[in-house]
This record gives structure tokens, C-alpha cells and sequence, in this order.
């Protein structure tokens, strides 16, 4: 099986990218930005796992999208354009838009953890910075690995489920999502009951790891380091503004969404570029 293009990089390179990529995804507030972001994901996910689990990928982040669009106008009845009134409460088109942008904030964070944890190494991410901080490193690469479990062990408890009650309900889906839950948390304690057993703590723990710095990983720092530091302005001098209430508006020119496009499609570019060489050689 060939290797994923980020697997064949330092894990400097690989996790300073994904990072880069999660931090626009958590700061930038309006759709434009939210929805470049999910293509890059989904074009990833396309070139490492092929269209099917693209198309499964796009399905997802249009639910929880959806999800958000409908369930933030029933809480939240700011805006001035009223769609329709639900009883008493009216139903804003601001309230909707405010949740579309949270439910796709969501989903690309899960969908590129959920990616970056397929194709990478799962020693990557102790190697960098493991060095200087191995505890921490440690916790939060469990903790990130926590969203893709969960929604493993979620898939696994509505299969099992399906043979008693095949309906799909939003009872059941609650009771998958429970049962999910109470497996991913058991079985993050047995993990840690393992370590502590093992030994793990009681010394300096010793390292090691089989990767190099070279050329191509100090380019790809160079270039993430670049294309976030220009976003990050951007985003500090309001190019990524976007308000929703009380009225939506949008603030800065169009042509800085260039910044997130090109780090967010630097992932799907690279495995491109990985294929065609494969092709070429063979």
C-alpha cells in the first residue's frame, strides 16, 4: 500500500500543518472560510481513501451543518429576517446562517483530525515536541484521538443495535451515541491503567524515532509558516470578518480567502503530486 505524502514528512512538517489548518478552522467565523477549509478536508480525504469516502465525508459535514441551521434559530431569535414564526418566536434567517457557521466549524475540525490521524504515524506525534514535553504531548494526542474513536465506536453500537431495532430514530441515535461514549471513556481508562502498571512515569522515559530533518521538511515549515502568519494577519486586520447579527455582513476583499484556500488544499495537492510521481515511475 503506498504511503501517504504528510506520512513521508518529518513530523514537524506533518503536525505544524494539520495545527496551522486547525487554528484557522477554530478562528475564522464566516462560510466562506468554513467551507474552504471542508473542501480541502474532503479533497484530502478523496485522494488517501478515494470518492466514496469523499462523498461520506461531504454527507457528514452537510448534516452537521444542516444540524446546526435548524437547532440555533429554535434557541437563539436575533436577526431582523424573520422566515417564519414558530408560535410565538419568530425564526430568523441570522440565527440560521449563525448556526450553519458553528455546525461547519465543527465538522472541519473533526473531519481533519479525523484525517490527520489516518494517514500519520501514530509515534509521529511524540516525536515533535516529545522531546521537551513528553507528558503533554502525550494527553493531548489522546485527547484528539478521542473525536475519530468515538465516532468509530458510534458506527460500531448502531450496527450492533440494528439487529434489535433497525429503524433509525433520534431515540436510537441517542443511545448509540451514549453507548459510544461509555466505550471511548472505558477504554481510555484502560489505557491508562496499562501505563501506570507498566511503569510508565515512575522514570524519565528514554525516545526514540526514525526520522530526519531534511530539504523538503524545512520548505514545508517555511511555506506553513508563511501561509498562516499572512491568514493570521489577515484575520487580525478584519479580512475574515463576517457578523450575523443583527444583519449578516462581510468585511475585506475577496482575494485574501487565497491564504486558507492554498493551506487548505496543500494537503490534497501533495498526495496529488504523489500519485502522478507513483504513476510515472511504475
Amino acid at each position: 500500500m503506498r504511503r501517504s505524502a504528510l506520512s513521508r514528512l518529518h513530523p514537524a512538517s506533518s503536525y505544524a500543518l494539520g495545527g496551522s489548518i486547525l487554528l484557522l478552522a477554530f478562528l475564522t467565523k464566516d462560510p466562506f472560510s468554513a467551507l474552504l477549509l471542508a473542501a480541502g478536508a474532503i479533497a484530502f480525504d478523496g485522494e488517501v481513501s478515494g470518492a466514496p469516502f469523499a462523498a461520506k465525508r461531504l454527507a457528514f459535514f452537510a448534516a452537521l451543518t444542516a444540524l446546526g441551521a435548524v437547532t440555533n434559530p429554535l434557541i437563539s431569535h436575533r436577526g431582523v429576517t424573520v422566515l417564519f414564526y414558530l408560535g410565538a418566536s419568530p425564526v430568523t434567517g441570522e440565527a440560521a446562517v449563525y448556526g450553519a457557521v458553528s455546525g461547519a466549524m465543527l465538522a472541519n475540525v473533526i473531519l481533519w483530525c479525523e484525517a490527520l490521524f489516518r494517514v500519520l504515524p501514530p509515534d509521529a506525534a511524540l516525536v515533535f515536541p516529545g522531546k521537551v514535553l513528553p507528558r503533554t504531548t502525550l494527553v493531548f494526542t489522546m485527547a484528539i484521538r478521542f473525536v475519530p474513536r468515538l465516532m468509530t465506536r458510534m458506527r460500531q453500537a448502531r450496527a450492533a443495535q440494528a439487529a434489535f431495532h433497525p429503524e433509525h430514530t433520534l431515540k436510537n441515535a441517542f443511545l448509540a451515541l451514549q453507548t459510544g461514549v461509555a466505550l471511548t471513556l472505558e477504554e481510555c481508562c484502560e489505557i491508562a491503567a496499562g501505563m501506570e502498571e507498566r511503569g510508565y512515569g515512575a522514570a524519565k522515559p528514554s525516545r526514540y524515532a526514525l526520522y530526519r530533518f531534511r530539504g523538503r521538511d524545512g520548505a514545508a515549515v517555511f511555506l506553513t509558516l508563511l501561509l498562516t502568519s499572512l491568514s493570521l494577519a489577515a484575520y487580525c486586520l478584519g479580512a475574515y470578518r463576517f457578523t450575523c447579527y443583527p444583519v449578516l455582513a462581510r468585511s475585506g476583499h475577496w482575494a485574501w480567502y487565497a491564504l486558507p484556500a492554498f493551506l487548505a488544499f496543500l494537503p490534497a495537492a501533495a498526495e496529488r503530486k504523489e500519485k502522478l510521481q507513483w504513476r510515472s515511475s511504475k
